[in-house]
């Protein structure tokens, strides 16, 4: 990926005035001041829109930044805008089954883990037959949205729902209203690893956020520190 943005950098600074569409959403401009290169949209040559319609003003300057730092915010930019199309399809592809691991920096459970018999949420310590609720069935909703379905053995709730009221997580026994906690919008941060955005209608916290110190489960204001328990691998399962 690194390559392409080098390549288009260098184009773009031979060429001195061609801009180039990506995704039909950003421009990559060189402006003709010396030492300039924006990135934006079509006719601003200076600000940046991703698929949710933020926005920032965003000019790179030859003589302000090293070679590599440009590469670098090249990289970031093209993750925020590539990860929400392409999210699923990746790490959470419809009809798999996954285990959920926590990334949290405190040790302690780790596995998501959805107890149908009384509908409640934790974090197993393995993934041993004794956990069945470990498991977990990804069901899309849309781009970049999932409902996660726990396979736990027993009868019972089954749907991971964020009840942002509160800050709690549980399980529904379907995903229609009141569930609205029950769709999840995955955001990818690594190569096989997500937070989980809730999207519950009412407002609070929203991000699944494991506390690997009690083996409890809630939702997080945030997934800066101290949240480290909204990082999640995931693992495929047979």
């Amino acid at each position: 990926m690194w390559r392409f943005y080098y390549r288009l950098a260098r184009t773009l600074k031979r060429t001195g005035s061609t801009t180039v569409r990506f995704m039909c959403t950003v421009t990559f401009t060189c402006i003709t001041t010396p030492g300039i290169l924006a990135i934006g949209m079509p006719g601003s040559g200076t600000r940046v829109t991703n698929s949710n319609g933020a926005e920032s003003n965003i000019l790179l300057s030859k003589d302000l930044m090293k070679h590599r730092q440009f590469l670098q915010t090249l990289a970031v930019i093209s993750t925020a805008l590539l990860c929400s199309t392409h999210i699923e399809a990746q790490v959470l592809r419809a009809g798999n089954h996954v285990a959920l691991r926590c990334l949290g920096n405190i040790p302690g459970p780790r596995y998501l883990n959805g107890r149908t018999a009384n509908g409640t949420v934790g974090l197993a310590p393995n993934l041993s037959p004794e956990f069945t609720g470990t498991r977990w069935r990804v069901v899309r909703v849309g781009d970049g949205v999932v409902e996660l379905k726990c396979l736990g053995n027993i009868e019972g709730p089954r749907w991971l729902d964020g009840r942002t009221a509160d800050g709690t997580v549980g399980l529904a026994p379907n995903t229609n209203r009141p569930f609205t906690g029950t769709r999840w919008q995955v955001i990818q941060v690594g190569s096989n690893n997500v937070v989980l955005r809730c999207l519950g209608d009412i407002e609070g916290p929203r991000w699944l956020d494991g506390r690997t110190a009690d083996g409890t489960v809630g939702v997080a204001p945030t997934t800066e520190p101290p949240f480290t328990g909204t990082k999640w691998e995931v693992i495929p399962i047979d």
